[in-house]
């Protein structure tokens, strides 16, 4: 099974997220990357950096979709630097986007970002602007954060007969060498057919969407993008070995809600990279008082996230955290 312990050390470096830290200035973005420029369109302002021949053969990286999700930046400074270093690594060509929605807020107008990529979405301003570097590419890479997670990657599951299959999503997410899985059931699962990357794959077009932790050692971050990219055929080199231990990397593996039972102090049993069994509590609610009230069980499975920590107050039906669950 593989020692979790690695695990463990890695989330002690990883602290609290990130609350009101500035994005890098531009400026600075100037200097540490390459084939930068900048764009606007309307009110909408993002960076972009093209590197390599895109005529040949493109792969999109979008990067802080929302705006409190900044961790990816520095994994493309560190990957731009090893192919600034050895240009004949990259195959074909490389277009990434910096988005900046809304300053620094998740929201962009009142609306999630990541959730207005629909087939009526030509009076969106950034949809469109996305869907024509989408129609340019060949496979797209969406680098979130999550709160509180272990590192992961999401391959969204077709939801139609129109929705594209492709072997390619899960190779290259199985190439990183972090938890890979398949989009959660139900209303949630619906919600993020609206993603960035599901849009992709109805059009055609395979998508991972990586989920790196806030404040993810900056080595640990730039390892799971370059990863990422030898899974996509853009780097000709080796993945590195993320050190985590076993890890699920299936289709039969789905992101499960887990939900509070009970109203009062919150505290976790499992911890995000353990493995779980249905037998155990993922976590408890104490009333005020301290009083017992409900354990949390679940599948079995693997912790990807908590969306709470120790003491946070929850109330009946609080979403406390994800598993990695096997189908069925």
């Amino acid at each position: 099974m593989g020692d979790k312990r690695q695990v463990g050390d890695i989330l002690q470096e990883w602290g609290d997220p990130i609350e009101d830290a500035p994005l890098t200035e531009e400026i600075a973005l100037d200097q540490r990357s390459i084939g930068k420029g900048s764009q606007s369109s309307g009110d909408l302002f993002y960076h972009t950096a093209e590197v390599g021949d895109t005529s040949s053969r493109q792969v999109l990286v979008c990067i802080a979709l929302h705006g409190d999700e900044p961790c990816g930046i520095g994994a493309w400074w560190e990957v731009a630097a090893e192919i600034e270093h050895d240009p004949a690594i990259l195959e074909g060509g490389l277009r990434v986007v910096i988005l900046h929605p809304d300053g620094r807020g998740r929201y962009l107008d009142g609306k999630d970002p990541n959730r207005i990529f629909t087939e009526s979405a030509a009076t969106d301003q950034l949809a469109r602007d996305l869907y024509d570097e989408i129609d340019q590419s060949e496979f797209v890479i969406d680098v979130h954060c999550g709160r509180w997670c272990a590192p992961f990657v999401i391959v969204d599951d077709p939801v139609s007969e129109n929705d594209l299959t492709d072997a390619s999503s899960w190779r290259a997410a199985r190439t990183i060498g972090c938890a890979a899985v398949a989009e959660m059931d139900g209303e949630a699962g619906q919600e993020l057919q609206n993603s960035l990357v599901a849009a992709a794959r109805r059009r055609g077009v395979g998508g991972i969407t990586i989920e790196l932790p806030h404040q993810a050692t900056p080595e640990l971050a730039f390892k799971i993008l370059h990863n990422a990219l030898v899974g996509a055929n853009s780097l000709r080199t080796e993945a590195f070995d993320l050190g985590l231990g076993e890890v699920p990397a299936s289709p039969e593996y789905r992101r499960t809600v887990v939900f509070s039972t009970g109203t009062g102090y919150y505290r976790t049993v499992a911890t995000p990279g353990d493995w779980v069994n249905a037998s155990k509590p993922f976590a408890e609610i104490r009333k005020i008082n301290g009083e017992f009230v409900d354990a949390i069980v679940f599948p079995a499975g693997y912790v990807i996230a908590l969306d709470k920590n120790l003491g946070d107050p929850t109330m009946v039906g609080d979403q406390v955290g994800e598993i990695a669950a096997l189908k069925g």
